[in-house]
């Protein structure tokens, strides 16, 4: 604020907005002085003089307002006239105020005039506070300049993308030092007897603005003048302004004029000038202005004349002048060829440098297109050649990306995962300014990371293709079978395929057009991968459920979100899941996580969410063993306990089996004797601990030494709780252990140890569980037409000594049924023994819940 008001006393004591205070004060006065508001009947034309002037002069001011539309500069931030009005309403105000107090008027006119003044300071000061507010509000969300990362920025979502400053800077970037000197010492050599040309060569984005711009900042370089265009208080003279070679010697000659401080009238100029565009109607072939075509003597005696006394002005103020010339690689043929002769011939002056920028590959081919010159006119006119370096620091590029990552709070620890899309980008852009327009175009969308939820480095790498080759970017886009492998079936296969002679020959084709991205796709696309190496693709299981929890692009049920950056399920069940892992790996509130993500949905979300947490158990996931088993506990609570009315569909156990059979199979020795503790009496899991007994025998050689331990402590668990079953006739069937699947663990046990079912079934048998009994070994369940069809046969009654167990025997005799369920079940058997026909269907599916 102290800066603004300095700024707004300087303006406002210049000479015109100081004037017209003084006059308004004046003339306040000489009304008052006059006594213009002092009733006086013999005065009638005086009687009411001042008011009218006064009000006269409201209407002018309200009227001027109006048609300058002075009150829009109200929303403007930076110092306007409305300002400058403001100051001087209290300027006049305090003095008024001053003046009248000292010749003694009444203190009534003093208070207003007063309170006046304490309006206008009011107002100004609410005026500066807003244009502070507004100045920092603005400067959060000014670009950023390339140097700013060399460390890591602060940075909120609210302040959106980060965008760095495309134009060029002047600040060294790539520790050109050397080359900076180089330029420093040729710009301050000059000659006596005419101009002196420095070309400065490099392409387009190179950094030879920016290298310019270092030499004028340059200490050694401050007793040197820069010539500016004029009306601009730092511009190089940019021939790609001027549409026309009239408009081009136009702009030469009035920035050379208006720098030395020369003025001409304007007929004059005007003469100059058209002397000059006659002359220089043709190119001479070596540049000499005597080869030129001359109209008339007059013509050419003006240039002369003006020349000569060009140059004895320069050479008798002992300055050097510097004129720096932009823009030559984007001009068109004539512009360049005209210019080059200009300073060759007519404004070859003494003690003048410039600076001319080009690019050598544009500048060869303009010279080989236009007719009448060769390739050594350059070398006539240009005295010396400085060379931008081809190469520059990639590493720090790299750095650079690495900290725009940070500072849109990617986590440091993921900043390695970045690395194959930085080092494509850094190793393929060729100068500064390209890897600005990368940042700009590309980077931005790491402003929306938060809500992104797809691999991240796959999204930065695809909107660097589609930032530098849309074609590229349209292939991937339209042809996913070609670029993806089915992930929904193959899940659990280990396959090997071939790529087929369609895809082969499109990779070919890609290979062709875009061999340049061929690293890049290969970290994208596994396939391409496959096709580069000529390899056969293995359906690797841990590869693939890899690439599903990353929600990677070569899986098919993302690719299109990487196009579209939109969310479907896939995605929304993916980031649900990951989030839940992130509280599980917290220690904190991972029961309540579980009622809210998995128990508290619909059961269709319930079965999705299930399949992919199945994908998220692996020590990787969740490394603490604590953690691992104190999950375990909670999966386990649900899949056993009845009281707590969790409706787990047969899918959903299947999923859990699969997932605490991971989260347990590599614990250590404590939290297994923990989990162990905790299931070694629930019966009710026995389907359960039958299914981890084999899944932890399966992944022998797991991840972790606890796996092959744990294997051996798990079949030890299951076969003494198999044993305690039989031995102490608990039964199965009961409302608290039942589970569907459950006793058919057990007959295998007894099978396998030679001991008759009817054994077991005499003593647990009873009328009330008999359907169940039944029900588990129903032969075959078939869905046809919308209905649900069951059967029994021989093997499934044989299987359990049907006609040794009197209370199943009995059944056929007697028709008593509590539930609809258990008539189902009946009528299936009595269908087996008097009708010996197949399948019974019903409209709807037997309830095994009513059994």
């Amino acid at each position: 604020m102290k800066k603004l008001f300095i700024t707004l006393n300087k303006l406002f004591f210049k000479f015109q907005s100081f004037m017209f205070a003084i006059i308004a004060i004046f003339l306040i006065q000489f009304v008052y002085a006059q006594g213009w508001l002092k009733n006086k009947s013999d005065h009638s034309l005086n009687l009411n003089f001042g008011w009218f002037v006064i009000i006269l002069g409201l209407f002018l001011f309200i009227n001027w307002i109006y048609n300058s539309k002075f009150y829009s500069f109200c929303n403007i931030n930076e110092i306007t006239p409305f300002d400058m009005s403001l100051y001087g309403g209290a300027f006049v105000s305090i003095v008024t105020w001053l003046l009248f107090k000292c010749i003694g008027l009444s203190s009534y006119v003093n208070s207003i005039w007063f309170l006046l003044f304490l309006i206008f300071v009011v107002l100004i000061f609410t005026r500066l506070c807003l244009i502070t507010k507004n100045e920092s509000k603005q400067n959060d969300n000014n670009l950023i300049e390339l140097k700013n990362l060399n460390t890591v920025l602060s940075w909120t979502v609210e302040k959106g993308p980060l965008l760095v400053n495309e134009r060029a800077a002047s600040y060294d970037l790539l520790d050109r030092s050397n080359i900076e000197k180089l330029l420093l010492n040729a710009i301050k050599a000059s000659s006596l007897k005419h101009s002196y040309v420095i070309g400065i060569v490099g392409e387009w984005g190179s950094g030879k603005t920016t290298l310019l711009n270092l030499v004028k900042r340059d200490s050694e370089a401050k007793q040197l003048i820069f010539m500016q265009s004029p009306g601009i208080r730092s511009g190089d003279f940019d021939i790609w302004l001027f549409g026309s070679q009239w408009a081009l010697i136009k702009g030469l000659y009035d920035i050379i004029l208006n720098s030395l401080g020369v003025h001409y009238y304007s007929f004059l100029n005007e003469r100059f000038v058209n002397s000059i565009s006659e002359v220089a109607v043709g190119v001479p072939k070596y540049g000499s202005i005597v080869s030129a075509l001359l109209k008339d003597n007059q013509t050419y005696q003006d240039i002369n004349e003006l020349k000569t006394k060009l140059s004895d002005y320069i050479l008798s103020t002992g300055k050097h002048y510097i004129l720096c010339i932009d823009n030559l690689d984007r001009a068109n043929n004539d512009q360049v060829i005209l210019l080059l002769k200009l300073i060759s011939t007519v404004f070859d002056l003494p003690h003048i440098t410039y600076v001319l920028l080009y690019s050598e590959r544009r500048m060869n081919k303009i010279l080989n297109e236009t007719t009448g010159v060769n390739n050594s006119y350059l070398d006539k006119v240009v005295n010396l050649e400085i060379e931008m370096p081809r190469d520059f620091n990639r590493q720090k590029c790299k750095l650079w990306l690495q900290n725009l990552l940070l500072t849109y709070k990617i986590p440091a620890k993921n900043i390695n995962s970045y690395d194959f899309i930085l080092d494509f980008i850094v190793n393929n852009i060729n100068d500064i300014r390209e890897l600005k327009r990368v940042i700009n175009s590309t980077f931005a969308i790491m402003a929306i990371s938060k809500t992104l939820r797809l691999n991240l480095p796959q999204v930065l790498a695809i909107q660097y293709i589609y930032f530098s080759n849309s074609g590229l970017y349209e292939e991937i886009q339209f042809h996913e079978n070609m670029f993806t492998f089915e992930d929904d079936t193959i899940l659990f296969s280990f396959e090997t395929k071939e790529l087929n002679d369609e895809e082969k020959k499109y990779f070919e084709d890609i290979l062709e057009k875009y061999n340049q991205y061929r690293n890049l796709l290969m970290e994208l696309f596994p396939k391409f991968k496959k096709y580069i190496q000529k390899n056969s693709y293995q359906e690797n299981q841990l590869e693939i459920k890899t690439n599903i929890k990353k929600a990677s692009i070569n899986t098919r049920r993302y690719f299109k979100n990487y196009f579209y950056l939109s969310e479907d399920n896939h995605v929304k069940t993916n980031a649900c899941v990951q989030s839940f892992i992130i509280k599980v790996n917290s220690g904190k509130n991972i029961r309540q996580a579980w009622i809210e993500n998995f128990i508290n949905v619909n059961p269709n979300v319930r079965e999705k969410l299930l399949a992919e947490l199945d994908l998220f158990v692996d020590p990787d996931d969740i490394p603490i063993s604590r953690l691992r088993e104190k999950l375990a506990e909670i999966l386990l609570k649900d899949y056993v306990d009845k009281e707590n009315n969790v409706n787990l569909s047969d899918l959903d156990k299947s999923h859990l089996e699969g997932i605490i059979s991971k989260l347990i199979g590599e614990v250590n020795k404590k939290e297994f004797d923990r989990f162990e503790n905790q299931i070694k009496d629930k019966y009710g899991a026995l389907k359960l601990i039958s299914y981890m007994n084999k899944s932890l025998n399966e992944r022998l050689g797991g991840r972790s030494y606890n796996l092959n331990s744990n294997s051996k402590r798990m079949i030890k668990l299951y076969n003494n709780i198999l044993r305690r079953i039989f031995e102490e006739k608990i039964n199965l069937f009961d409302n608290e252990y039942y589970e569907s699947g459950n006793a058919t663990v057990l007959y295998e046990f007894m099978h396998e140890k030679n001991i008759n079912i009817s054994r077991y079934l005499n003593v647990v048998a009873n009328k009330d569980n008999v359907y169940r009994i039944l029900f588990d070994v129903i032969a075959t369940v078939s869905n046809s037409h919308g209905k649900r069809g069951y059967s029994f046969n021989k093997t499934s009654l044989d299987y359990i000594e049907f006609y040794k167990v009197p209370e199943l025997v009995n059944l056929l005799d007697n028709n008593s049924v509590k539930t609809e369920s258990q008539r189902k079940v009946l009528k299936v058997l009595k269908a087996y023994f008097q009708e010996k026909k197949g399948l019974v269907y019903f409209e709807k599916p037997i309830d095994e819940a009513n059994l």
